[in-house]
């Protein structure tokens, strides 16, 4: 179907069944129809919410893991199904017939209805938070499509232009002592500069920008100029159960769209729910 058919669908990918997960599942109902592509179902019993078996939307996965070669300094499974994630949606929009999803990590909390947010983005076909997708993002089948062919072909061409690169990046960190590498950050970060890969600025937007005084968050622990930060976090207040802070350039209070857990902060994620946001 299309999405003139039914509401744009907020999409989670995610293996297993943590807290956490179900608490961005809760919050982003309340707004939205939730699908979540898993391999466990964790029986969340609200209107609108879907769960499908991962297992259906795999094709492909298995061969590009044989091709992926790690430069990183996590876990190969991890950065793998990083970027297995990818050709899982696409997988998964295709059999569907959906052509136009909201994704989100399993550590975001929403809070707004995504079909209203559209309007603002429709000028590109997919868009990035801080030059990555770790947050949220809407995505089109075809561009998705692109991105997937983007990273899978630059790891069976090693001796091509994109993959030197990207080995670079890894090669300088490991030279200087800083953990991480490549990832399917990286590529995001790369599509949006890269037209001749399918990308590029016109059809790839930035959400961290600042539309009618709100904006989607980068992460909450990360220290973003001009936004007040304490102990590690951005510091926020509620009106009506929606984060606001400050940004002290404009001298203003900034509505945030999302809020994300990254990393450890997703220990805090559901508590944080139940006091501010339940």
């Amino acid at each position: 179907m299309t999405t003139t058919d039914r509401q744009i669908p907020v999409v989670l990918l995610h293996n297993g069944c943590h807290e956490y997960m179900q608490t961005a599942i809760t919050q982003a109902c309340k707004m939205n129809n939730v699908i979540l592509i898993g391999d466990t179902d964790p029986k969340i019993d609200i209107d609108g919410f879907e769960f499908f078996d991962i297992k259906n939307y795999w094709e492909e996965c298995e061969v590009f893991a044989k091709s992926y070669i790690h430069l990183n300094t996590t876990s190969v499974p991890y950065e793998t199904f990083c970027f297995q994630r990818w050709m899982v949606l696409r997988n998964f929009m295709r059999k569907e017939n959906i052509d136009l999803v909201f994704h989100i990590d399993s550590d975001v909390l929403l809070f707004v209805d995504v079909n209203e947010e559209w309007n603002k983005y429709e000028q590109y076909d997919m868009t990035l938070v801080h030059r990555s997708a770790g947050t949220s993002i809407f995505t089109k089948l075809g561009i998705l499509e692109d991105y997937c062919s983007f990273f899978i072909n630059t790891y069976k061409n090693t001796g091509g232009y994109i993959f030197k690169k990207v080995a670079s990046h890894y090669q300088a960190r490991q030279e200087t002592g800083q953990a991480g590498g490549v990832c399917d950050m990286t590529f995001f970060d790369l599509f949006q500069h890269h037209s001749n890969e399918g990308g590029g600025p016109f059809r790839v937007g930035e959400m961290t920008q600042i539309i009618n005084d709100s904006t989607y968050d980068h992460h909450i622990n990360a220290n973003d100029p001009g936004y007040e930060f304490k102990d590690g976090l951005k510091v926020f207040s509620t009106v009506n159960k929606i984060p606001y802070i400050k940004n002290k350039r404009l001298n203003k209070n900034i509505k945030f769209n999302c809020l994300h857990f990254l990393g450890d902060a997703k220990s805090i994620m559901t508590k944080a729910y139940e006091e501010h946001f339940k």
